[in-house]
């Protein structure tokens, strides 16, 4: 059996970082786009389809990821209007002692829902 937030090898998860030492540098974007099949096997992809940008005030960081629904990059995760599925989130603080693939991570799973959103009402 794989693990839980990392994946497994009949079972990729696609995971999306963002790393505050790089959103100073000068980069495109200070968040990488990976993927895992298991504990050990995280792997950046080659085509980075996600980009982002984060920002720190009063103790606290807000970051915003940047993607199209669909891409065409099998490894990716797909989404489109009326999906349901769950996310979860990780934070990794080196001041925290933090180290290597040890991180916080959050027990409960998030329901993330797609909704289709009419961007020009109809004329009439």
């Amino acid at each position: 059996m794989g693990h839980r937030y990392m994946g497994e090898r009949s079972a990729l998860v696609n995971i999306w970082q963002f790393k505050a030492d790089w959103n100073e540098e000068r980069r495109s974007s200070p968040v990488e786009d990976l993927n895992a099949a298991g504990p050990g096997t995280l792997t950046t992809q080659d085509r980075q389809d996600v980009s982002g940008k984060g920002v720190h005030g009063s103790g606290r960081w807000k970051v915003i990821f940047l993607r199209s629904l669909k891409t065409d990059d099998e490894d990716d995760a797909q989404f489109w209007p009326g999906l349901k599925t769950w996310v979860n989130v990780a934070v990794w603080d080196g001041s925290h002692g933090d180290i290597a693939g040890q991180k916080s991570v959050s027990e409960i799973w998030h329901r993330l829902e797609f909704e289709a959103v009419r961007i020009f009402p109809d004329k009439k």
